[in-house]
């Protein structure tokens, strides 16, 4: 069986990452801990602007389950208001070519 050859970009785009000596997986924060998927879609839709329950409707959750992972993600990286969260986040770049 064949992949789609988006299927297989998107496979092979953290082994060249590696190769260039950037973030082999996912979004590894100042910590050290790499964000789950569903924490980097969160985390996504925060730096757009997205409120929680946007943010829920459009992941298909909870709005209490978006403030279960923004309370994670806040605890993971150290910050208090999602404003510091976007804020880390882009001027990290931890959006940036991740999986």
């Amino acid at each position: 069986m064949q992949l789609p050859r988006h299927d297989v970009e998107h496979a092979l785009a953290p082994v060249r990452r590696a190769a260039a000596g950037g973030l082999h997986f996912g979004v590894r924060p100042g910590n050290g801990v790499a964000l789950s998927p569903r924490e980097h879609q969160v985390l996504e839709l925060v730096v757009e602007g997205a409120s929680n329950d946007e943010i829920g409707h459009r992941l298909g959750i909870s709005t209490r389950t978006v403030e279960s992972h923004l309370r994670r993600l806040f605890d993971r990286v150290g910050v208090a208001s999602r404003t510091e969260l976007a804020a880390r986040a882009l001027r990290e770049g931890w959006l940036e070519d991740a999986v």
